[in-house]
């Protein structure tokens, strides 16, 4: 999977894969770019994707949750922590993680569509 993704994000164009999610600069994108220079023995450092267009829906979050950091991820509809993936691998409860992806999945592009769809409608005046 990881080897796929290496394709698609890493093509010489920063507009040819734009990732889209929830921290992308906290979490998911310094990971990725970590197990890519791992198994690849590539040397991408923070410079190749901080310039990168992305699309993170958590500043529109914290601002829907009055300003708050605390609990602006509830506003996704997240059930379960995600800490609880390593317990999960740990025991190859491996059906679990599918699941709580998935979920997770959902619940982001239902909220995503959301957004985009409503948020051009906020005017200012």
């Amino acid at each position: 999977m990881l080897d796929r993704f290496r394709h698609v994000f890493i093509t010489g164009s920063d507009f040819d894969f734009i990732p889209v999610g929830m921290n992308l600069y906290g979490f998911d994108l310094v990971a990725l770019l970590s197990r890519l220079n791992y198994y690849f023995s590539l040397n991408l450092g923070f410079d190749f994707y901080r310039n990168r267009p992305v699309i993170d829906i958590k500043p529109t979050l914290v601002m829907m949750n009055e300003g708050r950091f605390k609990g602006y991820q509830d506003l996704l509809g997240k059930t379960v922590s995600g800490s609880i993936i390593k317990t999960w691998y740990e025991a190859k409860d491996y059906p679990k993680i599918i699941d709580y992806i998935k979920e997770e999945t959902t619940n982001f592009i239902k909220k995503y569509q959301l957004l985009k769809s409503e948020i051009p409608k906020v005017k200012f005046s």
